[in-house]
């Protein structure tokens, strides 16, 4: 009989407590606290309330993603008019580095960023790792020639080209200053501001001639420096909204090395679409 009486007493007791306690449980995932409040449990009424308590210090940055622009060379009064600069003639006498902006056009792929908060989740420093690949697409016929002191170029008078264009692969490093204005309503759709600088190292370039050889299409490949600069260091703007941005870049690094070329100056413009 004493033994039931524990065993009754034991049940009681149990009942008791768990009807008056509370469980809290906390789950942690990347930057936020998931807070899981377990009250009552009965067999026909169970309650549970989860509360997301985001990091203020935790923001989201727009450096990572997938770009694409158009780019060209600019004197230093930041015209597209090369008229004045000294851009070297070919043997033919035509300006060989006159380009197509229309067929001209870079892709970005930034793959790392990381983010260091100055003001709660509106401000922060922004740097990370991409890389970058520009396409100049020629107007004239000639070939490009690294092998002197100083770049120049070569008309060619046998073939007619359908297409004459100078690769350059980068790799890139990011130093921005991003502001993100609230958004009560959606605080993860937001428009931002950043600009700042990257730094960037080139890691090859080529240049590609395509024509018409006998009625069919060849291809000749010149891999070279052509007396690029091998570090750039770029000026850049971005505005946009939520995973969409527009930008604006422009480098005070001359395209070529001082006196092995003309003092021209890559720019460009384009779209990201952050991930």
């Amino acid at each position: 009989m004493k033994k039931y009486f524990f065993i009754i007493l034991f049940i009681l007791v149990s009942e008791f407590l768990f009807s008056q306690t509370v469980d809290t449980t906390v789950i942690k995932i990347k930057n936020r606290k998931i807070i899981v409040l377990n009250e009552k449990i009965s067999d026909i009424d169970d309650t549970m309330s989860i509360n997301f308590v985001d990091n203020i210090n935790d923001v989201d940055a727009h450096w990572a993603g997938l770009g694409f622009g158009v780019n060209y060379f600019v004197n230093s009064a930041l015209s597209s008019d090369l008229s004045k600069v000294n851009l070297q003639t070919g043997s033919g006498g035509q300006k060989y580095l006159e380009i197509l902006p229309e067929k001209s056009f870079e892709i970005q792929l930034n793959f790392a960023e990381k983010n260091f908060s100055i003001y709660q989740d509106y401000i922060s420093l922004t740097t990370g790792m991409g890389f970058q690949i520009n396409n100049y697409r020629f107007r004239n016929n000639y070939r490009l020639d690294g092998s002197l002191p100083s770049i120049s170029a070569n008309l060619d008078t046998v073939n007619n080209f359908s297409k004459s264009k100078l690769i350059v692969s980068y790799f890139s490093i990011p130093l921005l200053l991003e502001f993100q204005f609230p958004n009560k309503t959606n605080p993860d759709n937001r428009i931002f501001l950043s600009m700042g600088a990257v730094a960037q190292l080139r890691i090859g370039s080529h240049a590609k001639y395509v024509y018409d050889l006998n009625g069919s299409k060849t291809k000749d490949k010149n891999r070279d420096r052509f007396h690029l600069n091998p570090f750039l260091i770029n000026y850049v703007a971005m505005i946009g909204y939520h995973d969409f941005s527009i930008y604006a870049k422009y480098s005070n690094s001359t395209v070529f090395v001082s006196n092995e070329g003309p003092k021209i100056y890559p720019i460009s413009f384009g779209i990201i679409l952050n991930i």
